[in-house]
């Protein structure tokens, strides 16, 4: 599946987070995030990309800072160059998933060669027989563009989810903070 368009959005009557994912094929997959599910991948989406990153640059045995620092620098270059103006194309011809968007229950990360990422969704119900699910295989350019539409959807939500440094960019930042977070103080 080639992605075309993401969108996370909070849908503020559910209390969850809506992720669209509109294929170029006209396919489009829609998954529910919950606030658990949404703070336990959060840390772990992170950790796997600056992996993934630092995998890129030849930086396997290089120090979680210098990891860190290639990170969010790459984060930025792409940030720079997404677009995120242009509306989402909601006008989807096939819904795979069927249109009740699949409630994530369980996440698998498995870097792959290349630099990709393949993301495992599963919806594992116990009142329901068959299980939904379905993988996909993304670059890293894709993830940080994904965690910054996620990190701006957690932050329309007001969920108090910590966001692993580096991880919130500068544009979004104050939205996410938590009610316990302490700003700095500056003296002139």
């Amino acid at each position: 599946m080639d992605i075309h368009q993401l969108s996370v959005t909070y849908i503020k009557e559910q209390d969850r987070l809506l992720l669209r994912i509109n294929a170029t094929t006209g396919e489009e997959l829609r998954l529910w995030f919950t606030q658990r599910m949404t703070s336990g991948l959060v840390p772990h989406l992170h950790k796997v990309v600056m992996a993934l990153d630092a995998s890129d640059a030849v930086l396997a045995d290089q120090s979680e800072a210098s990891k860190q620092l290639l990170s969010e620098f790459k984060k930025d270059e792409v940030l720079q160059k997404a677009d995120f103006k242009t509306p989402y194309k909601a006008a989807a011809t096939v819904l795979p998933l069927g249109a009740e968007p699949l409630l994530v229950t369980e996440v698998r990360l498995t870097p792959l060669s290349g630099g990709k990422l393949q993301i495992a969704f599963d919806e594992k119900l116990a009142d329901v027989a068959s299980p939904r699910g379905f993988k996909i295989a993304v670059e890293s350019q894709l993830m940080h563009g994904f965690m910054h539409l996620l990190e701006t959807a957690i932050g329309n939500a007001e969920w108090p989810i910590a966001m692993p440094a580096g991880l919130s960019g500068s544009t979004t930042s104050s939205a996410v903070l938590s009610s316990d977070t302490v700003r700095p103080k500056y003296l002139n």
